[in-house]
């Protein structure tokens, strides 16, 4: 998804990342999410025809901003751990999700790291 979110970056130059989980997580955003508008925010700004400090009402509602992405944190039950890129232009949108149900990707992740690392010399 990261990667993916990368790539439509560099030729879509509207978006918005929504990060959904249970409201049992304590952090808002999430690190995936925050990694995300990290790596996003390297290739580009995105560009917002009204910018968030410009908003009529509150501009909290637009979300909070991470290296120029905006970022959504939704916290009910029902989710596990979504993070999403939704990027759009006049008349069309594009979404890259990832959306995990359980622990498994992050423990195959964590499993794979562990065994790669005591072949590694150095920093990485």
């Amino acid at each position: 998804m990261i990667y993916l979110s990368q790539i439509a970056a560099k030729y879509i130059p509207h978006w918005v990342i929504l990060d959904s989980s249970p409201d049992t997580k304590p952090d808002a955003p999430s690190g995936t999410a925050r990694e995300l508008a990290y790596l996003l925010g390297k290739i580009r700004q995105p560009k917002s025809e009204i910018p968030p400090d410009q908003v009529h009402g509150d501009s909290s509602s637009r979300g909070v901003e991470f290296n120029g992405s905006q970022v959504h944190s939704i916290r009910v039950p029902g989710f596990y751990s979504t993070v999403e890129t939704i990027f759009g232009l006049l008349g069309e949108r594009v979404s890259i999700k990832h959306d995990s149900i359980n622990y498994t990707p992050y423990v195959e992740g964590t499993l794979m790291a562990a065994k790669k690392v005591v072949t590694m010399k150095g920093l990485v």
